[in-house]
């Protein structure tokens, strides 16, 4: 787990760091909601995040600079209804993660690996993923988003519970 990429707020500079693995099954589940909705419910600007979204959680592209990460742009904060929005598909992805149970087996995250664009991008999974740790990432995400709440993890590196022996980075696990 030695790559890492950020979630980042680009009008307060408000960012975590954390395996890109780990964003891409977030991205998944976020992505499922937004499909649930019905993307053609939302305006351009939000179809424009659940493009990103898709794109991350179906690995379309590459890790590295402009990899796998979850970008907060301008457009999207500005507009306080577009900002509410993804609040409120936070929260139904969190609701939608809490119904699966304790974990994500290892069966299901491959599942998931196998619907990437590209094969050289499947990651072979040893361990299963806490929900809990996915619905604490989304709940990060969401104080990444709010300008009013103080942010304890400014540039923190963040895993998830479980994953310490596989990490060794010194992270922050949620």
């Amino acid at each position: 787990m030695a790559k890492i990429t950020q979630i980042k707020n680009e009008v307060n500079n408000k960012r975590v760091w954390i395996s890109p693995w780990f964003v891409e099954v977030l991205c998944y589940y976020i992505y499922e909601t937004m499909e649930a909705n019905g993307i053609n419910n939302y305006n351009s600007t939000l179809q424009d995040f659940y493009e990103d979204i898709d794109w991350n959680a179906h690995g379309k592209i590459g890790l590295g600079i402009d990899g796998v990460g979850i970008y907060f742009e301008v457009a999207l904060l500005v507009n306080e209804t577009d900002k509410n929005t993804v609040i409120e598909i936070f929260n139904q992805t969190k609701i939608n993660i809490a119904a699966i149970g304790d974990e994500i087996s290892v069966t299901q995250l491959e599942q998931h690996e196998s619907e990437k664009f590209y094969d050289w991008q499947i990651v072979p999974w040893a361990l299963p993923i806490k929900t809990s740790s996915l619905i604490n990432l989304l709940d990060i995400m969401i104080l990444l988003l709010d300008d009013d709440k103080e942010f304890h993890l400014q540039g923190s590196s963040i895993s998830f519970v479980g994953w310490e022996r596989v990490d060794g980075t010194g992270s922050k696990y949620v």
